[in-house]
């Protein structure tokens, strides 16, 4: 019969399991940690490496800067969903649908991000994106469109619509099946 875990063991499974995507890169200073908004590639400079975290989403967590475009703000919320930053999560929430706080929201252990689509007129836009989780060691994804509002030349989270449907067809397979002798 298997022995029930407590929630603590859990947790410490999970935040392995999560630290594990980082491929050994919790043994490098924090400064040259890779972001967790770009867990998809060597760490380093240029085309192919990942930014370190204090490169890339730490002076947006500080307030250091603001995100360019609704992609980097999108990408730096979930970093702040990854390193538990209620407070940035919060503040870069638009503020007519801004929770009081986020608690459960922060839970599960985020794996990945991939963008699927981002697109962005004037002071509006749309990101479409998958995040990768784990829960209860279960792993689990999050696929929505995020929408994005700019105002006084800083981007925020609006809300979540759901996703577009694929504009890839899957042609029809052609049964090779006969029909039954008589």
């Amino acid at each position: 019969m298997p022995q029930k875990r407590g929630t603590g063991e859990r947790a410490a499974e999970e935040q392995g399991a999560a630290q594990g995507v980082l491929g050994g890169a919790e043994d490098l200073a924090p400064t040259q940690q890779p972001c967790p908004c770009r867990i998809n590639g060597p760490v380093g400079p240029g085309p192919s490496g990942v930014p370190c975290y204090a490169e890339c989403c730490a002076p947006l967590h500080q307030g250091d800067r603001d995100a360019p475009t609704a992609e980097a703000l999108m990408r730096s919320r979930y970093s702040a969903f990854v390193m538990l930053d209620e407070a940035y999560l919060l503040r870069t929430h638009h503020p007519q649908t801004r929770p009081e706080m986020l608690g459960a929201v922060l839970v599960p252990h985020w794996l990945g991000l991939k963008i699927l689509d981002h697109t962005e007129e004037q002071d509006s836009a749309e990101v479409e994106f998958v995040a990768r989780y784990l829960s209860e060691g279960k792993q689990g994804r999050l696929h929505e469109r995020s929408r994005f509002r700019q105002e006084n030349g800083q981007w925020f989270y609006l809300d979540a619509v759901p996703p577009r449907k694929s504009k890839l067809t899957v042609p029809k397979r052609r049964s090779t099946r006969t029909a039954p002798r008589r």
